[in-house]
């Protein structure tokens, strides 16, 4: 199910991909640079979109120290 902010995020791209194309269907110097504006915003919410169905980022864990290594290895480590 998408989130509230992707609802959001879909619905702008909707109204900017109409705007677009109602700007270029005037067919004149301003709207048409309009219609560039439209596009422009409309590639930076698909591109903020896009990020947000990316999974998100776990928890790295860090890399085990050499002395954690050895206890785990020679049985000393914990719960060993």
């Amino acid at each position: 199910m998408p989130t509230d902010q992707q609802r959001a995020q879909i619905e702008s791209l909707a109204q900017l991909e109409y705007a677009a194309l109602k700007c270029e269907a005037e067919n004149t110097l301003v709207s048409m640079r309009e219609s560039r504006e439209h596009r422009r915003l409309l590639l930076r919410v698909l591109e903020d979109f896009e990020q947000s169905l990316m999974p998100a980022r776990g928890v790295q864990r860090r890399t085990p120290r050499l002395t954690e290594i050895i206890s785990e290895a020679t049985g000393h480590g914990r719960g060993g």
